[in-house]
């Protein structure tokens, strides 16, 4: 249960800031180089609120969010946010509301440049193939 509030405290922090806030207190917005956008049917975005994926730290707890903004109908389906640890050539992922602390875990890898990873399609997109290639917005 240790994990429970700094988690919450990162939701908290990265839902009630305000896009001029940014220098203030080290979170960056959407409009910024925090978006990733899929590469192959380019309708679903993945968001890092806090920390990077190059920037994370190893074993910490961050926060991403998934959108698909071009299906309106899907919305509650792809929408969602995750709490993501970073292990090696993996990422444990897990829905914010979800009681299991671990998640499961997925391949992810970023590239040498930082301007892509490649993820498992953990949230079933069925027209995706298994192996999703995120490049920077």
């Amino acid at each position: 249960m240790k994990w429970l509030l700094p988690l919450l405290t990162l939701v908290i922090l990265s839902s009630c800031a305000k896009e001029g806030d940014t220098a203030a207190n080290g979170l960056d917005f959407e409009g910024s180089s925090r978006r990733w956008v899929e590469t192959s049917l380019r309708r679903d975005t993945i968001y890092f609120p806090m920390a990077t994926p190059e920037k994370a730290t190893q074993g910490a707890a961050a926060v991403l969010r998934l959108r698909s903004y071009l299906e309106i109908w899907d919305s509650r389906h792809f929408n969602s946010d995750y709490t993501f640890v970073l292990s090696g050539d993996s990422m444990r992922l897990n829905n914010v509301g979800s009681v299991d602390r671990f998640g499961d875990k997925f391949y992810f890898k970023m590239n040498a440049s930082g301007t892509r990873f490649q993820i498992d399609n953990f949230y079933n997109r069925a027209e995706l193939p298994a192996r999703l290639e995120f490049e920077r917005f």
